[in-house]
């Protein structure tokens, strides 16, 4: 872990090289998006001009209200002009509500760039460095 960045209460974030690495534990609100942006403009040393991946390791529940998926679809366009190259979810299979928040994020990123969900982290991982190459 190269940096932390917040912890709060249902968040953690940190950089791991060129890769932002978010641990999020839901049902998601609007709140925890709010902690999302939050935590990415506390990246001070972090430089977004440089191609960069983002890792979301979601925690106990993917449930997410409608109110948090509209902002998440406005921080995404602008992560991804920031020259994010590549976003990987991890959902454990106990993760509740996983299958449908993948259904929701699939289409927020099709205009926006490469996604991939997973079980694994380090699959995950690997994944995301493919994408930084």
């Amino acid at each position: 872990m190269d940096q932390h960045v917040d912890a709060v209460n249902d968040m953690q974030t940190w950089v791991e090289g060129r890769m932002i690495v978010r641990s999020a534990r839901g049902p998601w609100h609007v709140r925890l998006t709010e902690q999302a942006v939050d935590a990415m403009l506390g990246l001070h040393d972090f430089d977004f001009n440089q191609p960069w991946v983002l890792l979301v390791e979601v925690l106990d529940s993917a449930r997410c209200s409608r109110e948090a998926i509209l902002r998440m679809r406005s921080d995404l366009g602008m992560d991804m002009m920031r020259s994010r190259k590549a976003t990987a979810w991890v959902f454990g299979a106990d993760v509740e509500g996983a299958q449908w928040m993948e259904a929701v994020l699939r289409p927020l990123y099709d205009q926006v760039g490469p996604v991939a969900f997973f079980q694994d982290s380090d699959q995950a991982r690997q994944w995301l460095r493919a994408h930084l190459q």
